[in-house]
């Protein structure tokens, strides 16, 4: 997950980082965790009938406030796990 937020915001204009492909291992490990369809949907990212990507913000490039909310999220996980790995 940290990975995919750091993605979205070192390139935001980039199509690529823009979707996911349910095809990929790294997704599928993802997609395994506990909330973690609630978490996508919560940063824009749509699942879309039985496609095998889940673009963001349908297909609109994230705005400022986006890449903000993002930033915000990626700081409160990064804080969770270096809590998580200290217990």
């Amino acid at each position: 997950m940290l990975v995919l937020l750091s993605s979205q915001l070192q390139h935001p204009t980039e199509a690529r980082y823009q979707r996911l492909n349910s095809q990929n291992a790294n997704y599928k490990k993802l997609i395994a965790l506990p909330g973690a369809r609630e978490v996508l949907r919560s940063l824009g990212f749509a699942e879309v009938g039985e496609s095998s990507n889940w673009p963001w913000g349908n297909g609109a490039l994230p705005t400022e406030a986006d890449l903000e909310l993002i930033g915000r999220c990626r700081e409160v996980l990064s804080q969770r796990i270096a809590m998580a790995a200290s217990t």
